[in-house]
């Protein structure tokens, strides 16, 4: 189950519980008071639930989980990576496959379409400000990931380029 999903039936089940709680304990608050009080805290809990699910819900075989699971897995290098496009930031994984690199969207992202460059469409990766890197591609285009340990991350791609 998605993490949109999780968080909206969530978000519904806090919703209802938590009107039954508060106007039982506080009757003397003004319903609307109420009402957007327990909105607020249920969006913010159901935020978390989906955040938890995310994180901890076993991999499927869908486009955004990573590679199909196999034996040699491990020899994937992939992390955690934000990746820049028109001014907007999403987060996800970035994992350097044996043919192409590819950046997958985690599920809270508006944006969960995955990007995949082939090898042979990058020309060059150049190290940015603080911990971006960018990967210029052949058509003259750039893409912009910020990155933990930037320079290993240059040194795989290019690795990958060249190999």
């Amino acid at each position: 189950m998605g993490a949109f999903l999780i968080f909206i039936i969530s978000w519904a089940a806090i919703m209802v519980l938590g009107m039954v709680v508060f106007f039982a304990c506080f009757p003397t608050i003004d319903t609307v008071t109420g009402i957007m009080f327990v909105a607020l805290i249920g969006w913010i809990i159901a935020f978390i639930f989906a955040l938890l699910h995310s994180k901890y819900s076993e991999p499927s075989n869908d486009a955004s989980s990573g590679p199909a699971p196999t034996p040699d897995k491990k020899k994937y290098i992939n992390g955690a990576v934000n990746h820049f496009k028109n001014g907007i930031a999403d987060g996800g994984r970035l994992w350097l496959l044996p043919d192409a690199m590819e950046f997958r969207p985690h599920a809270l992202n508006l944006h969960r379409d995955t990007l995949r460059i082939p090898y042979g469409e990058i020309s060059d990766v150049q190290s940015g400000s603080f911990n971006t890197i960018l990967v210029v591609l052949k058509n003259s285009t750039s893409e912009t990931f910020v990155v933990h340990g930037k320079q290993k991350w240059i040194d795989d791609i290019k690795r990958m380029i060249t190999a």
